[in-house]
């Protein structure tokens, strides 16, 4: 049951580290659960999904543009963010759950790998992924310098800017993929999904 909360907290953790905050993650999730819900009764699942995907990256993708580009507060501006995606949710879902959900979506959830669950092992994969990169590539370090010393890190001629948007996209992304997990178990979409999701990623 924590599988969501976890993923979603890998995309919360770039974010901390670049010294910004993402409060919009939970209205994120609620807003693509619901295109999940939507975009599979008109598309294969796998479409389906890599839309869902897609769209929770291009939410992060425009509140990451807004903080490093304008200087806006990440607070401020992932706020914003978190009441335009609950909106959108209700709008799309017209207030209403959707279970219209391909029940071959639950295989996501419900499949056994070595004994364990294949959700837990996505969540124990993406941590170790997560970990790699932050540890062991120039871009993980680049997200540490941005967190420690904005100025610094430009002066050093690093890429301030793409690696002050690219923990959002993540985070982002990574809201969509926990809902997805989310919904392959419950077979249904609601516009309430996500509520309060940000306190327990961020904790």
């Amino acid at each position: 049951q924590s599988v969501v909360t976890g993923i979603v907290a890998v995309g919360m953790t770039f974010v901390i580290l670049t010294g910004g905050i993402d409060l919009s993650v939970g209205s994120i999730a609620g807003l693509t659960g619901i295109i999940l819900g939507l975009s599979a009764q008109s598309f294969p699942l796998a479409i389906a999904i890599v839309i869902t995907v897609l769209s929770g990256a291009g939410m992060g993708l425009i509140s990451g543009f807004l903080i490093a580009y304008f200087g806006l507060a990440a607070f401020v501006v992932t706020l914003g963010m978190m009441a335009i995606g609950r909106s959108l949710a209700y709008i799309l879902s017209g207030q209403t759950a959707i279970s219209t959900i391909p029940p071959e979506l639950s295989s996501l959830v419900y499949t056994h790998v070595a004994g364990i669950p294949s959700n837990v092992l996505f969540l124990g994969l993406l941590y170790l992924a997560a970990w790699a990169y932050l540890t062991y590539t120039k871009g993980g370090r680049t997200i540490y310098a941005v967190g420690s010393n904005k100025e610094a890190a430009r002066a050093a001629g690093l890429s301030v800017f793409f690696y002050s948007v690219l923990p959002y996209v993540v985070s982002g992304a990574l809201s969509a993929v926990a809902i997805t997990f989310s919904i392959a178990q419950l077979l249904s979409a609601d516009p309430l999904m996500g509520n309060g999701m940000e306190l327990g990623a961020i904790a």
